[in-house]
């Protein structure tokens, strides 16, 4: 198993090492995965984060986002990031450049790696969540919702979709099992 404490390094096979961090209180934790509310944890008074595997509770709660939705969120991370952040992309790349470099390249970063893989990485059952839902099934008190994008852009979300769809296929998974169902499917 990877530790949860690996580098952020790429890994000499490729893979992404799992670099979240799990926060906890008491005896709950959350398994933190970026662009899903990550950084709105760190409002909460009293979370502490695990230092050594020891730390990480036996109970274990994520959120898992829309992937599509994550990936662009990502984009517009990745405009506003520091300078020294994604020097290996074209920051300034269009919606369609940003999804293109990722489908054939192959290129992983923690921004959005399939979900999927970070819940399997964690070795251990994990109570599943919405993204959408943060506000009424967080498991503590005190969540300031935080959002750094500051930048909006004018994207096709479709843009190779069905690609996409099939990358995070997983993430897809995941979702369904946390109780999100497409309406059509509702109907």
């Amino acid at each position: 198993m990877v530790s949860l404490f690996a580098s952020q390094r790429l890994a000499d096979n490729g893979s992404l090492p799992l670099t979240n961090l799990v926060c906890y209180k008491g005896d709950v934790g959350v398994l933190l995965i970026p662009k899903c509310a990550s950084t709105s944890m760190g409002t909460v008074k009293g979370i502490l984060n695990a230092k050594t595997e020891e730390d990480v509770p036996k109970v274990v709660h994520t959120f898992i986002r829309d992937p599509i939705d994550r990936l662009y969120s990502a984009f517009a991370f990745m405009d506003a990031a520091p300078p020294g952040m994604y020097e290996y992309m074209n920051r300034r790349a269009t919606w369609e450049e940003f999804v293109d470099t990722i489908i054939q390249s192959g290129l992983i970063d923690e921004h959005w790696e399939p979900q999927a893989d970070v819940v399997a990485r964690l070795g251990r059952p994990v109570i599943l969540h919405l993204f959408e839902n943060i506000s009424t099934e967080f498991p503590f008190e005190g969540l300031e919702w935080t959002n750094k994008r500051t930048r909006h852009f004018e994207a096709d979300l479709s843009y190779r979709e069905d690609e996409l769809k099939e990358y995070y296929a997983g993430d897809y998974q995941l979702r369904e099992e946390a109780g999100w169902k497409k309406l059509s499917q509702a109907s």
